[in-house]
């Protein structure tokens, strides 16, 4: 459809990405700016602005990668996730950063179209600084100052110098957006002590008349990186843990879990039809054990469907509470036919 304001985008990320909207009214900002920087360079003239960059914080299962790659989806521009945890700086063993870019390469997309793209770089919690002193920080600091060069605008060389992939050629990384990923589980356990205990604030300075008051987010992400990174982030969105209602509302919504899985399982002939009291009890499991959307989709996919679709059972699958809870009681055994 027309994208061309953030109330477009987000109307149309919306439409997927339930139960969500204040995380997605924001998201559908940072994206629009980007958007009209592709609009503006494909005219030949360099905006005066950076490159659009912003952090999404949340616990997995939360929907971080989804709100994302929805975004791809519906904008058609080139979207890819770069997983983070395994990269590390300049001559150490691990993937170099400029390997994240090769993600673009095996979609298939040419390294001109990459550069009005969307590059997701997720797990990037893992990249903390070891705050050691002296010692070279290969994993932590190391990689933020390589990856702080993306971030800026910078020709980059994908592929060819310690990959096993042989050069893909260089790409501007100015045009581009960065969309930040990670659980910052402290951040996270700052922002909900904050929310719940009339205590003084947690990172920044204040009295005690600023008790209620939500924590420096961006205070506290210097814990985990270095002033220069953070400084680049234009918005920080913090994405927080759904409540059972709105897991409820996520699985059951038209575009939801369960119409998604349904469209998967019409390949076999099968439909799932959980009664309310059965998505109640796959919501509560889901968010007792903090797996959330994705916990729902496993419990969905790998329990409660896996002997119909053993057995070629086709048509309409009725499903209800006890059905869940023999369910969940089959995922605390030890599954069968592992010796």
């Amino acid at each position: 459809g027309n994208l061309d304001s953030p109330k477009a985008i987000y109307e149309s990320l919306r439409k997927t990405v339930i139960g969500m909207d204040p995380v997605v009214r924001r998201f559908s900002v940072q994206m629009a700016m980007h958007l009209k920087r592709v609009a503006i360079m494909a005219t030949g003239v360099r905006p005066t602005t950076p490159p659009v960059c912003c952090r999404l914080i949340g616990p997995s299962g939360s929907g971080k990668t989804f709100l994302a790659e929805e975004f791809g989806r519906i904008s058609n521009l080139p979207f890819c996730v770069g997983d983070m945890s395994t990269v590390t700086s300049s001559a150490y063993v691990g993937n170099s950063a400029d390997e994240l870019f090769l993600g673009f390469a095996k979609k298939g997309i040419t390294l001109s179209d990459v550069q009005r793209g969307v590059l997701f770089l997720d797990e990037l919690d893992k990249k903390r600084t070891n705050h050691r002193g002296g010692d070279h920080d290969a994993t932590g600091l190391g990689v933020q100052y390589e990856i702080l060069k993306f971030l800026e605008g910078a020709r980059i060389q994908v592929g060819g110098k310690r990959s096993n992939e042989n050069s893909k050629g260089f790409i501007e990384t100015f045009s581009m957006a960065f969309i930040l990923g990670g659980a910052f589980s402290s951040i996270s356990e700052a922002l909900a002590e904050k929310k719940t205990e009339a205590r003084g604030p947690i990172g920044f300075s204040g009295g005690s008349d600023a008790v209620g008051v939500a924590p420096n987010v961006r205070e506290l992400l210097l814990d985990y990186f270095i002033p220069e990174l953070v400084n680049r982030i234009g918005s920080v969105i913090v994405v927080p843990i759904p409540t059972q209602s709105q897991l409820i509302e996520i699985a059951s919504a038209p575009t939801g879990i369960i119409a998604r899985q349904n469209q998967f399982l019409s390949s076999f002939g099968l439909q799932i039809s959980p009664s309310q009291d059965a998505i109640k009890a796959l919501a509560a499991w889901a968010l007792e054990t903090k797996t959330f959307a994705r916990g729902m989709r496993c419990l969905i996919m790998q329990t409660l469907v896996e002997e119909a679709i053993f057995e070629a059972r086709t048509g309409t699958l009725e499903v209800s509470d006890a059905d869940v809870r023999r369910a969940i009681e089959g995922l605390r055994q030890e599954p069968e036919g592992l010796a």
